[in-house]
């Protein structure tokens, strides 16, 4: 019934009602002609359906701000409801880390919401961050080189009141002031800060070292007033920021999000204020008569979303300020018109649910609550007590024999005078993890849970990984905040590369090693099944990246290989016709192995398969 609001001027209204229930969209009838408002009246009431009950009511000029603040109180009190349901089915979702589903930008609305998080997630948030930032200290190339991982990374972890100096023994606010620290495989431009990632890594970089405030440290390569000059060259003619340098437009996305990370300095430095007014005066310019924002594609939430944090950032509110008003729709009525239901928003009007929008919007209402409710920016932590890490995290990982996770990751409390030594003795006696350690190597192993040195190659062996790193000095003291994993390796290489390629080789070396014509029909068979399954999970790529999930999907598989080829069972006619040629032709009997039959299995030497072959 909205399309009747935008009718013309004024004069009559009218409340549509239920019963004693006013209906929950006001129905106004404007128009410059008084003596036709009875006829038009009469030719609404007759679109209207028959079956209810309206009172027709009729106000002055005065009472249409009243009108008007309806319609505000309605938005207001619908955006509550949906903040609500859609903050219940953000946390109803495991979170994940970096750069995986329901990350960074789901921890962080959910953290600033006001509701008491639950332990366990923000526990497991912790314990998944932890284990992928490892993960990528472990590669060549940490995080592809986008810096922008580890500052959302910042961001997600101090909304849940967590320290973010000691993850997986490196602080990661240092890497916006030392970036060329981090990144040592990037050329010299690339390595400052904003050389790669552009303006993002700028604005990302600010709203970190801001979060708390944190003073400019003496070792930083760059400082809080670098930074913000930097991101001030950025700004384009018509004052919108492009994401990258010497533009010659920008977009309203990257132009709301630098809004947000300058404002704490707007009513300070009076660089800073005429430009972030230029930016707002872009940003009206650009609305559609949706009070949304149209790119040459099409509309779009999460523009919508940036652009409320940013007002909020600078306490405009985005309900009342009438340049964000326009054809009497605002920035939140654009953003609820995305909703879909059960807590959930779709990239388009009209579209599916799309869990990005979903989690944009969901910090752009956190963002507005907050405003209204005279609560800190979004982005201000200040106040938020930060936890120092006193634990390490572990696991024991056997993916490579595949044979999964032994203990899968887990948080464990460390006291002054553990090493990794006496940390692991307790963390398998409370797990119940059976191991021997190196008579005269501890804290080496021998064997975990029944898996050996040496099983499965001459260089297999188990392994400790410290922080992403080979641990090379068994008297290393673990540090709150470190990641051990125990991996187990097969010949070293397959630890620095995704387990797929792991998979891909030994599908290539069972292929060329086991022929059909030696081994048994259904056995053989077997192992046939087992590669195509192989095969068929080595060509997702899904599966190509380090994530645990993958990772273990990718065991399974070599599981299943590994074991298709101990259950091979050498073809029984073929090996007596065999033999007996080996015996007419070998005057030297005795080299040939004893043949040992039990029921239908047959045990042969090397010597023999090779003359089988």
């Amino acid at each position: 019934m909205f399309k009747y609001i935008r009718k013309i001027l004024l004069c009559l209204a009218m409340t549509i009602t239920v019963g004693t229930k006013v209906h929950a969209s006001p129905l106004v009838i404007r128009q410059t002609n008084f003596d036709n408002n009875i006829e038009n009246v009469r030719l609404i009431m007759d679109d209207l359906p028959k079956s209810r009950l309206y009172k027709l009511q009729k106000f002055s000029w005065r009472d249409m701000e009243k009108v008007s603040n309806i319609v505000k109180e309605e938005n207001k009190q619908k955006y509550k409801h949906v903040l609500h349901d859609t903050t219940n089915f953000l946390l109803s979702k495991i979170p994940g880390a970096l750069n995986s589903t329901a990350a960074e930008w789901s921890v962080f609305g959910i953290g600033r919401s006001g509701v008491e998080v639950p332990k366990k997630y923000k526990k497991d948030y912790k314990m998944k961050l932890h284990e992928a930032i490892s993960k990528e200290l472990n590669k060549s190339r940490a995080f592809g080189g986008r810096i922008t991982d580890v500052q959302r990374a910042v961001i997600a972890l101090s909304s849940l009141g967590y320290d973010y100096s000691s993850v997986a023994g490196k602080n990661l606010l240092d890497y916006t002031w030392n970036k060329e620290k981090y990144f040592p495989n990037l050329n010299v431009t690339q390595a400052s800060l904003g050389g790669r990632q552009g303006l993002n890594e700028l604005v990302y970089g600010l709203l970190n070292i801001d979060l708390q405030q944190t003073p400019t440290p003496d070792n930083a390569t760059i400082s809080r007033e670098d930074i913000i000059k930097q991101i001030l060259t950025y700004q384009t003619p018509d004052g919108s920021f492009s994401l990258m340098e010497n533009n010659s437009s920008g977009e309203i996305d990257i132009t709301a999000m630098t809004i947000t990370s300058l404002a704490p300095y707007y009513p300070n430095i009076e660089a800073v204020q005429q430009s972030v007014d230029k930016a707002i005066q872009y940003i009206s310019k650009s609305q559609n008569e949706n009070a949304g924002f149209s790119d040459i594609y099409s509309e779009t939430l999460e523009t919508t979303a940036q652009v409320i944090v940013a007002l909020c950032s600078l306490n405009i509110d985005c309900e009342k300020d009438e340049r964000f008003i326009k054809n009497e729709n605002t920035l939140l009525t654009n953003l609820l018109s995305y909703y879909k239901e059960n807590g959930q928003f779709s990239h388009l009007q009209n579209a599916p649910m799309d869990f990005m929008g979903t989690e944009q919007a969901h910090y752009a209402l956190v963002a507005y609550d907050r405003f209204i409710n005279d609560q800190e920016n979004i982005y201000d932590m200040k106040n938020v007590e930060l936890e120092k890490a006193s634990s390490i995290f572990m696991s024991i990982e056997a993916r490579t024999a595949g044979h999964g996770d032994l203990l899968s990751m887990i948080e464990f409390p460390i006291e002054n005078g553990d090493n990794v030594e006496s940390i692991f003795t307790k963390v398998a006696k409370e797990n119940n993890i059976e191991f021997t350690f190196l008579e005269n190597s501890r804290p080496d192993f021998d064997e975990i849970e029944g898996i050996a040195n040496g099983e499965y190659d001459f260089n297999s062996s188990w392994t400790y990984y410290i922080n992403g790193e080979l641990l090379l000095n068994d008297d290393y003291i673990p540090k709150p905040g470190d990641v051990i994993r125990i991996r187990y390796t097969l010949d070293f290489e397959d630890l620095d590369q995704p387990l797929v390629k792991l998979l891909k080789k030994k599908i290539s070396q069972i292929k060329d090693m086991y022929y059909p014509t030696i081994y048994s029909e259904k056995s053989f068979k077997v192992l046939q099944e087992s590669i195509a399954t192989a095969q068929s999970i080595a060509s997702d790529w899904m599966n190509n990246g380090y994530d645990t999930e993958s990772e273990l999907i990718v065991s399974s598989a070599l599981g299943q290989l590994f074991a298709a080829v101990d259950q091979l069972e050498y073809n029984s006619d073929l090996l007596t016709s065999s033999l007996k040629i080996i015996q007419n032709n070998n005057q030297n009997n005795n080299e040939v192995t004893e043949i040992i039959m039990i029921d239908d299995l047959f045990e042969v030497d090397e010597f023999l398969e090779e003359q089988l072959l």
